[in-house]
């Protein structure tokens, strides 16, 4: 009976690497959360675009030829649309063409 009992444990413990491995959990690797994997992945990505520069030229954007942009020309291109404030340097909700130059030439 008790060699019994210990090839049931020994059975056990051996089986135990062969079960986790199959689905791939050991206690080194413990389950994750894909949609926190995915939310991490989105965070990067975002970091990643707040820090590239401008995809559109001044002109691109100024589709009206009024010689300012204002916060929805701005969302055209992603960079501007996240830093449209920090380039309206005189706080009228408008970008001209030397804050825009001004804000693109600060991040080149």
């Amino acid at each position: 009976m008790k060699r019994l009992s210990i090839f049931a444990l020994m059975a056990g413990i051996a089986s135990a690497p062969a079960f986790a491995q199959q689905y791939g959990r050991t206690p080194m690797n413990p389950p994750t959360d894909q949609a926190q994997q995915r939310n991490e992945q989105t965070q990067m990505e975002r970091r990643a675009m707040d820090n590239a520069l401008p995809t559109m030229t001044f002109d691109q954007l100024d589709t009206r030829h009024a010689g300012y942009l204002s916060a929805s020309d701005a969302q055209r291109d992603h960079w501007l649309g996240m830093h449209f404030k920090q380039c309206d340097t005189d706080g009228n909700r408008q970008v001209t063409r030397p804050e825009y130059d001004a804000c693109t030439n600060a991040v080149k």
